[in-house]
């Protein structure tokens, strides 16, 4: 695509083929295309884009994170209660 567009392809024929940008961004493009500001409107983009998988990862942490306490609980459980029990065993032989 770079090689593309360094040499006169339009970015948005490129899109056509190829499908990188969605509905809006391909808008935001065509819009800075027109003004002749599409250094800005990538960059607008691209903050956009940052700040989705930013909220992504963000929910996923927070999604995983309850899940993995509780993991963690039932494998600290199980030791300590393997390790107790040999000795509440032992107490009941030595009564």
């Amino acid at each position: 695509m770079r090689y593309a567009v360094e040499h006169g392809y339009s970015l948005m024929s490129l899109n056509k083929k190829s499908k990188i940008f969605n509905g809006l961004d391909e808008q935001l493009i065509n819009i800075g295309h027109e003004a002749t500001e599409l250094p800005y409107m990538l960059e607008k983009i691209a903050q956009t884009k940052e700040q989705e998988l930013k909220s992504f990862t963000e929910k996923l942490t927070s999604l995983i994170e309850p899940v993995l306490i509780l993991i963690l609980g039932v494998i600290i459980g199980s030791v300590i209660i393997g390790l107790y029990l040999p000795v509440f065993e032992l107490m009941n032989v030595i009564q």
